[in-house]
């Protein structure tokens, strides 16, 4: 939670980030110590939008992000996990095909 707070304060809030910029906040994201989880490609939508809508992200909010991954090509979604006794913050890079 800490590390989201640091990286959330650092960077400029706004919608309109370009691919580069993206892959800059990944790059930064990855330079935590967290535990990383990689997955393969070739994921498909209703995978993503089934996923989303497991972590919260659905309705206007899925619509949104949809819309920016089709236009800018690649986002990151942030989504809360809380197992007991801590809570963390998961987050996740996409990248379009």
């Amino acid at each position: 939670m800490a590390q989201y707070t640091n990286f959330s304060n650092s960077v400029t809030s706004g919608l309109n980030y370009t691919f580069s910029q993206i892959q800059g906040f990944r790059q930064t994201l990855r330079s935590y110590n967290g535990t990383f989880v990689e997955s393969n490609s070739g994921i498909s939508e209703s995978e993503l939008k089934d996923f989303a809508n497991q972590h919260g992200i659905g309705g206007s909010e899925y619509t949104q992000m949809k819309e920016s991954l089709d236009s800018v090509g690649n986002l990151i979604l942030f989504f809360t996990y809380t197992p007991s006794p801590s809570s963390y913050i998961v987050w996740m890079y996409v990248e379009k095909e």
